[in-house]
C-alpha cells in the first residue's frame, strides 16, 4: 500500500496517493478518486478511520475494487461519526439569488437554505462486491447524514433486506438526493420498500433501479409512490425482466410527468439563482405557470410571487 494506486486521483493538487497515505499527505482533500486500484477491505478500513474525523473531503469514489461487506461495514460505521462531527459545524445561511459554489440543488422548490462548507457529498461504491449487509451498514450510515447527496451502489450484490435497510434510511434522512441501486439483486420485497420510503422522504429527486429482479407488483407499487410523491423528479426501474404489460405501460407514462417536473424544477433553479433570468417564450411562462399555480416554495414564496419578476418582461417573447 506504499505504492501509488494506478488510476486514483486526489485533487486539488491531482497527487498520487495509496489509501493509508491520503488522508494524512492531503488534510485538505476535498476530492479523492481511487477507482479501479484493486482496492480490498483493509483498503476500505482504513479510508474509513480517516473519514471518521473528516469535515472537508466533499467527494470519495471508490468504484470498480474488490471491497465485500466488510469494507463496506466500515465506511457506514465512519459515515455515522463523520455526520455527528458535521452536524456541530455551523452551517452557513444561503444568500438568496446566489448559488454557494459547493450546492447544487436538484430542485430549486426544496433548496435548502442552509449548506456546509467541505461536507462529504458524494459517496461512489459502483462495481464492487457489497451485499446486504454492507448496504444494511451504509444505511445507518447516511440515516441521518447532513449533507451526503449522492449515493451510488450501482452493481453489486444488494437484494431485498439492504433495499429495506436503505429505505427504512431514507424515512428519516433529509439530504440524500440521488440512490442508484441499478443492477443488483433487488426484487418486488425490496422495491416495495422504498416505494413505501417515497412517501415519508422529500429529499430524494432521483432513484435508480434498472437490471434487478423486480417484477409487476414491486413496478406498480414503485409508479404509484413515485406519482405520489411529488419530489421525486427521476426514476429509472427499465430493464427489469418481470415487468410487462400495464405496469410497462404506467411507468412510461409516469416517464412523462417525471420529465415535466424536471423542466419546471429546472426552470425554478434558474429562477432562484440566477439575476436577471427570464423565461425563453411566452409558451414557457405559460406552461410554468399553469404546473406551479399551486406549488409552494421552501421559503415560503409562492409559486406566481416567483414569477411575477419575470412576467413581464416575457409578454414580448414570441
Amino acid at each position: 500500500r506504499d505504492a501509488a494506486p494506478r488510476g486514483g486521483r486526489a485533487t486539488p493538487h491531482h497527487a498520487h496517493a495509496a489509501p493509508t497515505h491520503a488522508r494524512t499527505r492531503q488534510a485538505d482533500l476535498r476530492s479523492i478518486d481511487l477507482h479501479h486500484t484493486h482496492l480490498g477491505d483493509d483498503d476500505a478500513v482504513s479510508l474509513a478511520a480517516g473519514l471518521r474525523k473528516n469535515s472537508k473531503l466533499e467527494s470519495l469514489a471508490m468504484y470498480n475494487n474488490r471491497i465485500t461487506d466488510t469494507g463496506a461495514a466500515a465506511i457506514g460505521d465512519a459515515l455515522k461519526d463523520n455526520g455527528a462531527r458535521l452536524r456541530e459545524i455551523p452551517p452557513q445561511r444561503i444568500t438568496p439569488g446566489r448559488r454557494p459554489p459547493t450546492l447544487a440543488p436538484a430542485c430549486a422548490r426544496d433548496a435548502p437554505r442552509h449548506y456546509r462548507v467541505g461536507a462529504l457529498r458524494d459517496l461512489t461504491l459502483s462495481s464492487n462486491s457489497i451485499g446486504d449487509v454492507g448496504a444494511s451498514a451504509l444505511a445507518e450510515g447516511i440515516r441521518a447524514h447532513p449533507t451526503l447527496r449522492r449515493l451510488d451502489l450501482y452493481f453489486n450484490r444488494v437484494g431485498d433486506a439492504g433495499a429495506a435497510a436503505l429505505a427504512s434510511a431514507l424515512g428519516s434522512n433529509k439530504a440524500l438526493a440521488e440512490l442508484n441501486l441499478d443492477s443488483n439483486k433487488i426484487g418486488d420485497v425490496g422495491a416495495t420498500a422504498l416505494a413505501d420510503a417515497l412517501g415519508k422522504n422529500t429529499a430524494l429527486v432521483a432513484l435508480t433501479l434498472g437490471y434487478n429482479k423486480i417484477k409487476n407488483e414491486g413496478a406498480l407499487k414503485m409508479e404509484a409512490a413515485a406519482r405520489a410523491d411529488k419530489s421525486l423528479l427521476k426514476l429509472k426501474i427499465g430493464h427489469n425482466q418481470g415487468v410487462w404489460g400495464a405496469a410497462t405501460d404506467a411507468l412510461a407514462a409516469l416517464g412523462k410527468e417525471l420529465d415535466e417536473r424536471r423542466s419546471v424544477a429546472e426552470w425554478l433553479e434558474q429562477a432562484r439563482y440566477t439575476p436577471g433570468y427570464t423565461p425563453r417564450s411566452r409558451r414557457d411562462l405559460d406552461s410554468i405557470s399553469a404546473d406551479l399555480a399551486q406549488a409552494e416554495l421552501a421559503d415560503g414564496v409562492s409559486a406566481p410571487a416567483l414569477l411575477s419578476p419575470y412576467a413581464e418582461p416575457a409578454r414580448s417573447l414570441r
